[in-house]
């Protein structure tokens, strides 16, 4: 299957299992879930079909883990000092 495949299937299996949660996250955030979904991908050698449930919430999980409140108060706070 070609690579455009794989991401539709594996976008398919993280709106599956996040949700509504995908809607909570900034820019930032969002951009480091895709990074961590790709080493996701390229540790399956490709096949989205063998990233886990596991694999997709524990990337989630870690955005919030290490790149929590903190970051994320922290973005918002350049949100707002652009904006002026």
């Amino acid at each position: 299957m070609s690579d455009q495949t794989q991401h539709n299937i594996l976008a398919k299996a993280v709106a599956k299992h996040l949700g509504d949660k995908l809607r909570d996250l900034s820019p930032p955030q969002e951009a480091i879930l895709n990074r961590q979904l790709q080493r996701a991908l390229k540790s399956r050698q490709g096949q989205a079909s063998l990233v886990t449930k596991e694999q997709i919430l524990g990337a989630y999980e870690m955005i919030f883990e290490v790149w929590g409140a903190p970051f994320e108060a922290y973005y918002q706070e350049l949100q707002k000092q652009k904006s002026k």
